[in-house]
């Protein structure tokens, strides 16, 4: 059994430490994902397809994707003042 830190949307309530099965994890992590993807959903103003990831990155506060040399990395979030950046190594396949 895992155990789960609930808490309030604001985070300021206080963490209480509940014992989880492995059904009831996985249904919350679902129901997670389910309620990020909605409000992104929200947040686009239509639900037509394609969701580019440079859309996602946006609504992310995520101000722009460059590809550069990273040798071995993958990948990079770069954080800014005004934003972040995300670096993708230029060398591997997309």
């Amino acid at each position: 059994m895992g155990t789960n830190n609930l808490t309030d949307d604001n985070f300021t309530s206080q963490v209480v430490s509940v014992p989880l099965t492995l059904e009831q994890a996985t249904s919350l992590i679902i129901e997670r994902a389910r309620q990020l993807v909605n409000r992104l959903v929200e947040q686009r103003g239509h639900e037509t397809p394609p969701f580019l990831p440079e859309e996602f990155a946006r609504l992310q506060g995520i101000k722009r994707i460059e590809k550069a040399d990273l040798r071995g990395t993958s990948a990079v979030m770069l954080r800014f003042q005004d934003g972040y950046v995300i670096k993708v190594n230029q060398n591997q396949p997309s």
